[in-house]
């Protein structure tokens, strides 16, 4: 979150717990055990809504992810309020032993807590294969960059075709990548890194040739692995 929503955010976690404990103090009830769970109950509830609410990420995936994370928990948070609420009220006519009240919520908790986890795992599982995935195509964009970048600028036709070629063989090559590409992954980028337009003009072919070759061999690793 930004430090403007932060704020905000603060000042919004504030409002509940001084309306709820206003209500609470001020009204004149006979507080009990019971109540007294009830009471702290609905506060952990509150607790873990704001917590999961500042939990959110800034970037896309983790937005998405982390605010259904915070939506399950806002609804274990009404949930626990109207529980916690209606005891405190059903206490004040049929008076009950607090261990009720306890047992009815830590179940309540525990069934909440382990549906939040089982989210948040799957939530950590999408999060790791979106970065894997920026990665791979981050790969293939800096490798085309570095082509693109001294595309036109050789002094011969044939070298600043030859640039094309591999900027353009790059460009379409898959981003999804393996382990076995690697080791060819980081000889291409060093190999792409060294093509400089202002090289002489077989050298430029040379190296675009060794280069083209390169791609294929790791295209071709590629197409295996995916069988």
């Amino acid at each position: 979150m930004k430090n403007i929503d932060r704020k905000t955010a603060g000042i919004l976690a504030a409002v509940f717990p001084v309306v709820f404990n206003l209500l609470f103090f001020v009204l004149p009830l006979r507080r009990n055990a019971t109540d007294w769970v009830c009471y702290a109950f609905i506060h952990i509830a509150y607790l873990m809504l704001v917590v999961s609410i500042l939990y959110v990420g800034d970037n896309k995936e983790q937005y998405h992810n982390r605010a259904a994370v915070a939506m399950m928990v806002a609804r274990y948070f009404f949930t626990e309020l109207f529980i916690g609420v209606g005891l405190i009220v059903i206490n004040r006519f049929v008076p009950f032993g607090m261990w009720l009240a306890f047992i009815a919520q830590i179940l309540l908790l525990s069934i909440y807590f382990i549906i939040t986890l089982t989210q948040m795992m799957a939530n950590r599982h999408d999060e790791s294969v979106e970065r894997v995935r920026r990665e791979e195509i981050h790969y293939i964009q800096a490798c085309a960059d570095l082509a693109r970048a001294q595309m036109g600028k050789a002094s011969g036709a044939k070298a600043n075709k030859a640039i094309e070629q591999v900027f353009d063989k790059l460009r379409t090559s898959p981003s999804k990548t393996v382990p076995q590409a690697k080791e060819i992954e980081m000889t291409i980028y060093s190999a792409v890194s060294g093509l400089k337009a202002d090289m002489d003009e077989q050298e430029i072919l040379k190296s675009a040739s060794s280069i083209l070759s390169m791609i294929e061999q790791r295209n071709a690793i590629l197409k295996s692995s995916y069988r």
